[in-house]
């Protein structure tokens, strides 16, 4: 029994020491990051609108890829492991900051994506530019991301328009004889 009973004691604390350790999640600072955890790729590209005026616009668009790989994170942590927020946003055109954007969804999932998109004249021109600052608090990493985007002057062209006009058929008197008529 004394045998039995050692065996089990060991056999149990074994037992008992594996399952902690198979439970235990493994430190943030010991996962492996990326270079970067983000990606930061846009688009500008020039459109003709239905509206009114039916001049052409820059359409921006911008991508923001969360590269924390998904793989990486341990059951045990909590859902939000991985993500990135997108703390601030703004764009500037020629160093001149126009107005702040917003990145949806925020916070980024791991391996996600997140995308903000909008519109400008047709006929503006320089380097229109995505910053933004971002955080990845449970990895750790946080850092800027800034992407450059050249509007040249091919989209602001005038906008080549075909006007008709159509003339009605100009009103035909019909000749009347008329005599003077003297009174004297």
């Amino acid at each position: 029994m004394v045998t039995s009973g050692l065996i089990a004691r060991v056999g149990a604390a074994a037992a008992a020491g594996g399952l902690v350790f198979g439970l235990s999640a493994i430190p943030a600072g010991s996962q492996v990051v990326p270079a970067s955890s983000v990606t930061l790729t846009g688009s500008a590209e020039c459109q003709l609108t239905g509206g009114e005026d039916g001049g052409p616009i820059w359409v921006i668009s911008y991508n923001l890829h969360n590269n924390i790989d998904p793989q990486v994170i341990v059951g045990s942590a909590p859902a939000a492991f991985g993500d990135v927020d997108v703390t601030s946003a703004f764009v500037s055109l020629n160093g001149t900051t126009l107005a702040p954007a917003v990145f949806s969804p925020n916070p980024v999932p791991a391996a996600g994506d997140a995308t903000t998109s909008g519109e400008l004249p047709g006929d503006t021109v320089g380097t229109f530019t995505m910053s933004l600052d971002w955080d990845a608090a449970t990895v750790p990493d946080s850092g800027t991301a800034t992407l450059d985007l050249l509007l040249d002057s091919s989209c602001g062209g005038p906008v080549s328009t075909t006007t008709s006009t159509t003339q009605a058929p100009a009103v035909q008197a019909e000749a009347v004889a008329v005599s003077p008529a003297f009174t004297g």
